[in-house]
Order: structure tokens, then sequence, then C-alpha cells
């Protein structure tokens, strides 16, 4: 599995070489932008405009570099596999498809944890240029991100696996997948705010407009429920997220078959 795991590597190099360069060019971008608030034209503007820009970076900086990592550092290599008739050669090693699979999840598994070691220490280093308080929930939301960036990684090598490397019809069925959980959720969200208005005895007037403080009420009861999820549930979107990725591992091995004998 070591070899696999190196093959993994030698494969992936050059995206994650580009990935890595265009993640520092965007690291000394916002260290640079401190040094402008310090020294440069953006100190000089109102001090609202100053802290209003700092608390957007102070979220953007590790949470925009931690999807440019994890999405670099995580690559599909399935389709070179393919290409190459790697799986041919794979099915006269002693490995079975979970380990031939396996390897792949651990060489990008492993990748995800040093990611998201750079990551953590990325998020303090914003924290000293443009924050001033340590939130913990940053650090989940961040392995949150890693985490969706893996399961569409186990996402993209399943469809590739299904449909032997054949990139667009696995991207033409990703599209469609991404497409309807695109709009069923605009969908579930504009059924769930017809309810939530019509379930507190809200009407539609002559222009099919709610009432402007049935908007004012919706709007109170998001705040208060994004405020329960912060600080009550904010564990469950990395573990739901990893375990779709131990999901779609499961797919991919599935859809890899031997050949007949």
């Amino acid at each position: 599995m070591k070899g696999i795991m190196i093959k993994e590597l030698f494969l992936s190099k050059k995206i994650t070489i580009l990935g890595l360069v265009t993640y520092l060019i965007a690291f000394i971008m916002f260290a640079l932008v401190k040094l402008s608030i310090l020294y440069g034209n953006i100190g000089k503007l109102p001090e609202n405009t100053i802290k209003t820009t700092e608390l957007t970076l102070y979220y953007i900086m590790p949470l925009g570099l931690a999807f440019i990592l994890y999405a670099s550092v995580m690559t599909n290599n399935t389709k070179s596999d393919i290409a190459s008739k790697w799986n041919v050669y794979a099915y006269t090693l002693p490995l079975s498809e979970k380990q031939i699979i396996g390897a792949s999840y651990i060489y990008n598994a492993l990748l995800f944890a040093a990611a998201t070691v750079i990551n953590f220490i990325v998020y303090f280093i914003a924290l000293g240029l443009y924050g001033d308080k340590f939130d913990y929930r940053m650090l989940f939301i961040i392995l949150g991100i890693g985490a969706l960036c893996f399961v569409i990684l186990g996402l993209n090598k399943f469809f590739m696996l299904l449909f032997k490397g054949s990139t667009t019809k696995a991207r033409t069925v990703l599209c469609c997948i991404y497409m309807g959980l695109y709009f069923g959720i605009f969908l579930c969200i504009g059924q769930y705010i017809t309810h939530f208005y019509e379930s507190r005895g809200y009407k539609l007037d002559d222009q099919d407009n709610w009432p402007p403080e049935a908007s004012v009420e919706f709007e109170k009861h998001i705040t208060r429920l994004g405020e329960t999820i912060k600080d009550n549930l904010w564990w469950s979107v990395p573990l739901i997220l990893i375990a779709l990725g131990m999901l779609f591992y499961a797919l991919s091995v599935m859809a890899l078959r031997r050949r007949e004998k």
C-alpha cells in the first residue's frame, strides 16, 4: 500500500505544487492588506471602514485559504490510473479492492491532516493580524471545509470509477447532482418560509407579498436558529461530512471490479 501512496503523490505533484503556489500568493496578499492598513492607503480610510475590513478579512483569510489548501492537496488520480491501465496491474498485486481504494484514501487523509495543521496555524496568524478574540468554533468550521473537500473528492472518485475514467460522464452526473441539490435546497427553503408565515397566521396581500412584520419575525427566528446551531450543534457539520466521506469510500470499493479470471 505504501507503493500505491507514492504513486498517488507522483501523479498529483504538479497540481499540488500549483495549488501551494496559489495558496502562498493569497497568503502574501492578506499580509500586504494588513501592512496597507498600518502604513498605507487603507489606513487613511474612516475608522469604521477599517474595522469592517479587518473583521471581514479575519473570516475570509483562514476560511478562504483553508479551501484553497484542502482542494489543492487532496486530488483524484482515477482518470490517470485508468488511462495508464494501472488497475490491470493492480489486480496482479496481492491486494483487495479495499486496499487499493484505501491506499488512495489514506494518502488523502494524511494530506488532510497536514493541511489541517497548516490551516489552524494560519487561523492564529489571522487572529493576530485582524482579530482580537479566539473563537474555537472557527477551528471546527475549518475542519468542516476540509471534510467537505474530502466528500467531494470521494464523490468524484466514485463516479470516475463507475464510468471507467470517463470525465465527461462523471462531470455530467455530478453537475446534475449539484444542480439538483442547489435547486432542491432553495425549493425547501421557500416551502419552509411559506409554512413559517402561514403557521403564524400571515397572509399574502393583493400583490402576493407577505406583510413586513412577517419578514421581521422570520429574521429573528433565523437568528435564534443560527445561534443555537453555532453554540450547540457546530460539531455535527464535520461529523456528517466525514460520515459521507466514509460512505463514498465504500461505494468506490464497490465500483472497482476485478477482471474475470
